[in-house]
């Protein structure tokens, strides 16, 4: 293997990134295969990756970005790299050893820089491979539909600097309860962290946002695309949206675009135990010979893997067995509604609330009081924080609150399989001007364990939309829907649906202090009398896509 390492790539503005390049010994050229990254290249030279990719005769060409260790400028997240990304896959298809073919690979902030140069469409990308990455950081990165991510704020501190900073906490969940949020960065010993600051700026889905996301731009992504995702991922629901989006853009194109969705968290295929579930033996990919295979297919024609056949290659929990789907959700999957109600009340597991397919419900509300102070905990779930484990994990823990609504069915005779979108449409009134609703699907076992599924939050002020804000009228009910995300689940024989409905689930998201205030400048959190109503006439219901 032959090297070059800390070569400058001259972007279009004068500023200079640094790469580290690989290739095959040999005369060349070769196809090459980039990966841009803000996580120091460097720390590539003791992985695999670049010698299995020099192994089967690519180039293998690792960039810092704009603003990174050894690259200049400044560094700014998620934005600019469909420009460096174009700038630099232009570079690298003009140098002699490569033969005129560029490739892109690379997981979580690798993936955003893949989908942000495929958006500029560069001539020479002939695929990308992004893995665990979403496309829309208001609604699926760095938020979610609105509501900051603890994840987000962790990662800007760690990641804020030129180089990779120490974790300066060992208590996440404590530090993210500081109020006001603001101050978060001072919290942990920094002065300011600019980036973050920026996004506190910046609190509805405003043209700031809409400049950094790549979903305007599908249309004009033309290279051929392998998605990668897990089920427990914090960016799962954001990149099973993206895959709709991209097909619906795409229409006939030749360029063939595949996901492979797996029981995992942020790390794809790392093992079959995830959470509290063991998947089975075939959970397991090896996704990088599975990368390797298809990009082999799209730059020499080769036959791509069997597993690519088709459009999608997903995992179906509860089965615990691989599908091939044309399209999703499914165009099969039908709608099932199943109405939420009780007898007495539905708090906690220990409660009588039920899920039916009829509407029919002997009482018609129910309520809980949400204390920004005693929120809810994350257990498992689709997180990416240092110290809370993502994946399907027992949530009877949250499930014994009051503050937790869990609406039950019976029995399951037959299996029930759900493969799609999961949506809550809840008829909901609150005491405060603003709050959360969070709706979460789970599995129960004959055993009594309660394995979360997908999940989702709904802040009140964006209920017309992430772009503005619009505060309820205390003790108003309200038409709310709650996206819960994607899933693939078979619930089986003995099992029982559960829907848990609460306000908060932190640390992963940042709580909701109910005043109807900034939500990064308030300090004082107020308590929040929470009501659900499931009458004929205001039905809530769980909406499921059965296949």
């Amino acid at each position: 293997m032959k090297q070059m390492m800390s070569v400058m790539a001259p972007m279009r503005d004068g500023v200079r990134l640094s790469c580290d390049i690989r290739m095959p010994d040999g005369a060349g050229p070769f196809p090459a295969a980039l990966l841009r990254t803000p996580y120091n290249k460097a720390m590539l030279t003791t992985s695999p990756e670049p010698a299995a990719f020099v192994n089967a005769g690519y180039a293998f060409v690792t960039q810092d970005t704009r603003g990174k260790h050894e690259s200049g400028g400044e560094y700014t997240p998620f934005r600019g790299e469909d420009v460096d990304g174009y700038d630099t896959v232009m570079w690298v298809a003009e140098q002699p050893w490569c033969d005129g073919n560029v490739v892109m690979t690379g997981a979580s902030y690798p993936g955003w820089t893949q989908f942000a140069a495929a958006k500029g469409a560069p001539p020479p990308l002939r695929a990308i491979t992004p893995s665990v990455m979403a496309t829309d950081p208001f609604r699926d990165v760095l938020f979610s539909n609105g509501v900051p991510r603890g994840s987000m704020i962790w990662w800007a501190i760690v990641n804020g600097g030129r180089s990779q900073r120490g974790d300066p906490s060992d208590n996440w969940a404590e530090v993210l309860t500081t109020l006001p949020l603001r101050d978060i960065d001072k919290a942990v010993g920094y002065d300011r962290e600019p980036i973050l600051q920026e996004w506190f700026d910046h609190p509805t889905g405003d043209a700031f946002w809409e400049a950094a996301s790549i979903v305007p731009g599908y249309g004009d992504i033309t290279a051929a695309a392998l998605l990668i995702g897990g089920w427990y991922d914090v960016f799962s629901a954001g990149l099973m949206r993206a895959f709709a989006g991209l097909t619906a853009a795409r229409g006939g194109a030749d360029n063939p675009l595949r996901l492979v969705m797996g029981p995992w968290g942020h790390s794809a295929a790392e093992s079959r135990v995830v959470g509290h579930v063991d998947f089975g033996p075939g959970a397991l990919l090896d996704i990088a010979g599975l990368r390797r295979g298809f990009l082999d297919a799209v730059v020499r024609g080769t036959n791509p893997p069997a597993e690519l056949a088709a459009p999608l290659r997903v995992f179906m929990m509860g089965a615990n067995e691989w599908r091939n789907e044309q399209e999703w959700p499914p165009a099969r999957a039908t709608s099932a509604a199943f109405h939420l109600g009780c007898a007495t009340a539905a708090n906690s597991m220990h409660g009588d609330g039920t899920l039916s397919r009829t509407a029919a419900s002997p009482r018609e509300t129910d309520e809980y009081t949400y204390d920004p102070l005693n929120p809810a905990p994350t257990i498992g779930g689709a997180a990416l924080l240092p110290d809370r484990p993502p994946g399907p994990i027992d949530q009877r823990p949250a499930e014994r609150r009051d503050d937790v609504l869990c609406y039950t069915s019976d029995v399951l005779d037959e299996p029930l399989g759900i493969m799609g979108f999961v949506k809550l449409e809840l008829y909901a009134s609150s005491s405060a001007p603003d709050t959360d609703f969070i709706g979460r699907l789970c599995d129960v076992r004959p055993d009594g364990r309660s394995i979360n599924l997908c999940d989702g939050i709904l802040r009140t002020r964006f209920r017309e939309g992430t772009d503005k804000e619009v505060m309820m009228t205390p003790g108003e009910v309200y038409r709310l829907e709650a996206d819960m995300g994607s899933t693939a689940h078979a619930f089986l024989p003995g099992h029982r649906i559960r829907l848990e409905v609460t306000s908060s689930c932190f640390p992963r998201f940042m709580r909701n202090l109910n005043t109807g205030g900034s939500v990064f400048d308030e300090t004082t959190p107020m308590a929040a009398k929470q009501t659900i109503h499931h009458s004929a006439q205001f039905p809530s219901k769980l909406i499921l896509p059965v296949v």
